[in-house]
């Protein structure tokens, strides 16, 4: 008997226990992501360049240009005197002055005010920052902004303005994955005819990009991992893991329609495309470990965490599929009969 028989027995054997223990991960692992939130930072270095040496030689010698710059923008319809407004972005612009990564706050003026125009209704302050806008965290950047909306009220606008206050106004997505899962719903439905057995694939799918989704922002705290990461992950987690769960599932069906029981077709489905799955999934991880080596920035970390997301995936498609094979699998047997009994 092979290790993937031996594999498939003991899922089968143990299926709820299974099925709870990938539960209780998923659950735990979100729990402390929630509790921590991510910390997602670009790296856009280039080893060995001209650039990056020109770089490493600005930031050696303190130059403000090692570092680069947002902006706050103030806009006061009128419903404030002039005064007050000085006095909210005095004291504004002296609590962002001492916020993390932020080197220093320029305004034209010398007593720290932000430039106002002539008619006194629009200003601007020019926040330095200690490092660049692809290193600085999404949660920097809304504190820095929570900051300085605190002056904001009774008709005077704040705004924030530079590369790094881009992160803040982009959609945190899902529209789409939502649409890709329900077009895979939908098409595995016509291949097998009913919901439960197309539902398989896709809930292995999601259980494992969930959990490795976790893991990514919880290590997100220690390692350079670049926002856009996330998306990546789950472009190819879902895709390989559908394809992975659905290799399994649909030799599982042949072995039914052959004539086996569900927990031999369960056997025989793992020893057979489980093979494929496990040799397929060790050939991305290697290839996406390869980009390592190439030691740019954040692809290491985007590259470390889509393999993350393959080896999860294959996890779950050799020890959760055929636990939940083993739960549907007299259901299964009913709705694909054996040729024989159809004779």
């Amino acid at each position: 008997m092979t290790v993937f028989e031996r594999l498939a027995g003991f899922s089968h054997r143990h299926r709820w226990t299974a099925l709870i223990v990938w539960v209780v991960v998923l659950a735990a692992l979100w729990a402390g992501a929630s509790a921590a939130g991510d910390r997602y930072r670009q790296d856009h270095s280039l080893p060995g360049t001209e650039s990056q040496r020109a770089l490493e030689l600005l930031t050696e010698h303190g130059s403000d240009q090692a570092g680069d710059s947002l902006e706050i923008v103030l806009h006061d319809a009128g419903g404030l005197e002039r005064t007050e407004v000085r006095e909210r972005v005095e004291a504004m612009l002296a609590e962002v002055a001492e916020l993390p990564l932020v080197a220093q706050v320029r305004t034209p003026y010398e007593d720290g005010t932000a430039a106002l125009s002539a008619d006194g209704t629009v200003g601007y302050a020019t926040v330095v920052l200690q490092v660049r806008s692809e290193q600085m965290a999404v949660a920097d950047t809304q504190h820095l902004y929570d900051t300085a909306s605190a002056a904001a009220g009774d008709g005077l606008r704040v705004e924030l303005g530079g590369e790094a206050a881009r992160a803040l106004a982009e959609s945190d997505g899902g529209g789409a994955e939502g649409a890709g899962i329900m077009a895979a719903l939908v098409i595995l439905v016509f291949m097998f005819g009913t919901v439960i057995a197309a539902g398989l694939p896709v809930i292995t799918a999601v259980f494992a990009v969930g959990s490795t989704m976790a893991v990514i922002v919880l290590a997100s705290h220690w390692f350079t991992i670049a926002d856009y990461t996330p998306y990546v992950m789950m472009l190819v987690g879902l895709g390989v893991g559908i394809d992975y769960a659905l290799l399994v599932f649909a030799r599982f069906r042949s072995e039914l329609v052959a004539g086996a029981g569900p927990e031999e077709a369960s056997r025989r489905a793992l020893d057979a495309a489980g093979r494929t799955v496990f040799f397929a999934g060790c050939t991305v991880i290697l290839a996406l470990l390869g980009l390592v080596a190439l030691g740019l920035g954040s692809l290491q970390g985007m590259a470390l965490g889509v393999a993350l997301t393959v080896l999860v995936t294959m996890l779950a498609s050799l020890t959760l599929l055929p636990a939940l094979l083993a739960i549907f699998g007299a259901r299964f047997a009913r709705q694909f009969p054996a040729r024989a009994a159809r004779r």
